[in-house]
């Protein structure tokens, strides 16, 4: 991003959204790191003691010193219900499963955070151009003028065209909604196309960050719907976007890991902020007000 450049508010919450994600994500990962060494370390605690009472199992607690007798005490918490506890939470847990799960989430969070910033910043167009609704949907016009007609009981005209007002933008807002919901299950490629020629928010997203997205937007898909396994739907969908199915493998399973996460940050990052230039340069009052 250049000096002079300042998002819109919109990218900027998804900015601050994903950097606080991650790093929740790393204070976890930490938190985890600390627990299973206090977990490694009583593991060990519980063998010493394992090992100073052992010359003493068979022997009565009453010929028995009363440091002894305490470490048998001590014994029977860690063998009954202290370990049963931690062991609960720790013993075979699988540190690299966890961070798969996470950059999983974070696949998730990414994708979910990137279209409601295109969702908001199309709903924000369209509620002050609603003349595009009705380049689509001429029955809105029509619903709109019988609003307008609309004879209520109330013989005070200034509350009638308030309510008469209400509705309307109550129901443009419905069918903005609608529209901009249905139109971010298309490929990015004719989300952004749509931007451009229907929005008039001039861009210059390359094709091919797109396609690239477009397949990592599959790769989110694949997890959305299932747990990740390759099938031949998603290697039908690939195929279609533009990348050759001999690079993934019917049945085994999609890794998710930093790398990945990286690449798709880094794309959101890229394709964020071309857009958001466009975006904000036609809507200059969404511009954050960075102060000095």
């Amino acid at each position: 991003m250049t000096k002079s450049y300042k998002p819109s508010i919109y990218f900027d919450i998804l900015l601050k959204n994903i950097a606080l994600y991650e790093g929740f994500r790393g204070l976890k990962e930490r938190k985890l790191k600390e627990h299973l060494k206090m977990y490694e370390s009583y593991e060990e605690f519980s063998s010493y003691v394992d090992y100073l009472i052992d010359p003493y199992k068979d022997i009565p607690e009453s010929n028995l010193e009363e440091n002894v007798i305490r470490l048998k005490k001590l014994r029977a918490e860690i063998k009954g219900g202290i370990k049963g506890r931690i062991d609960y939470h720790f013993k075979d847990f699988n540190i690299s499963k966890f961070k798969e799960l996470e950059c999983i989430s974070l696949l998730f969070f990414m994708f979910s955070e990137f279209e409601n910033y295109i969702f908001k910043c199309f709903k924000y167009i369209i509620i002050r151009r609603p003349e595009i609704l009705f380049e689509k949907l001429i029955s809105i016009e029509s619903i709109i003028n019988k609003i307008k007609d609309l004879k209520l009981d109330s013989k005070d005209e200034i509350e009638n065209e308030e309510y008469k007002n209400l509705l309307l933008n109550s129901i443009i807002e419905d069918f903005t909604e609608r529209i901009i919901h249905d139109k971010l299950y298309d490929n990015y490629e004719e989300v952004f196309t749509y931007a451009q020629r229907v929005l008039g928010i001039k861009h210059n997203i390359e094709s091919r960050a797109l396609k690239l997205f477009n397949l990592f937007k599959q790769f989110r898909n694949l997890y959305s719907h299932g747990d990740g396994i390759i099938s031949y739907i998603f290697l039908n969908k690939i195929e279609k976007i533009g990348y050759k199915i001999k690079y993934f493998k019917l049945g085994e399973k999609l890794i998710v890991d930093d790398e990945l996460i990286d690449d798709v940050r880094s794309m959101i990052f890229f394709i964020g902020s071309t857009f958001d230039k466009a975006f904000s340069s036609s809507y200059p009052e969404l511009k954050v007000n960075i102060e000095k």
